[in-house]
């Protein structure tokens, strides 16, 4: 990842009551250690005990470096068939998605 602003992975999802943000009530999103002990924050995410929306979003948010290698690595294949196979039409829609979305991952979009 060269073009990227954005904070490396992978990125770790503690519990529910690891750290005393919004009184101990959120997860929250951590980076490696940069050169030491202390994990860098990234995001909390306010959680109910209840709420398994905001458990998912930060499930996704957490994930979110390994999609985007994974997504770009997955271009490369789909462009490589591409040109191959001199892919035209609505197939083309498998390369404009990708390159969207990556886009707007690196805040480009």
């Amino acid at each position: 990842m060269s073009d990227e602003k954005f904070t490396p992975g992978p990125w770790h999802l503690c519990d529910v009551g690891d750290y005393n943000d919004f009184g101990g009530n959120s997860r929250v999103i951590l980076s490696e250690p940069w050169g030491g002990d202390n994990p860098y924050r990234l995001a909390v995410v306010h959680t109910r005990v209840d709420n398994e929306e905001s458990e998912a979003n930060a499930t996704l948010m957490a994930a979110s470096p390994d999609l985007y290698v994974a997504l770009q690595n997955a271009l490369s294949h789909i462009e490589y068939i591409h040109d191959k196979y001199q892919v035209t039409g609505a197939d083309n829609a498998a390369l404009s998605q990708p390159y969207y979305a990556l886009k707007k991952a690196r805040g480009e979009a």
